[in-house]
């Protein structure tokens, strides 16, 4: 049976995974309430980014001081946005490890 949560189950969850971005275009500034909830996630909780997922977990200051990737067709914006994150857009994905990041999917822009 398929059951409905909002961000509290951020509280609890054991994994959160964070899709990629499709439309509209990539966001250059993801919305507070998204970065809020995501921030709330309990420590150790696994946060795994599909593609463009990773401006989530940044915007959240997830992956500050931490490598991290997304697909390198956005990887420019990734830099200017979050300069703090150690990005590196030449793999597939990072698992460093209550974070994974991963590049594919296929952004918007």
């Amino acid at each position: 049976m398929l059951q409905s949560h909002g961000p509290e189950a951020l509280h609890s969850a054991g994994t959160v995974v964070i899709p990629p971005f499709v439309a509209p275009p990539i966001p250059e500034e993801v919305p507070a309430a998204m970065a809020a909830a995501l921030a709330s996630a309990a420590p150790g909780t696994r946060l795994v980014s599909i593609c463009t997922g990773a401006f989530a977990l940044a915007a959240a200051g997830l992956l500050n001081g931490r490598p991290a990737t997304t697909h390198w067709v956005v990887a420019d914006l990734f830099r200017d946005c979050f300069p703090q994150v150690a990005l590196d857009p030449d793999v597939l994905f990072i698992d460093d490890g209550d974070v994974v990041t991963s590049a594919g999917g296929r952004p918007s822009r």
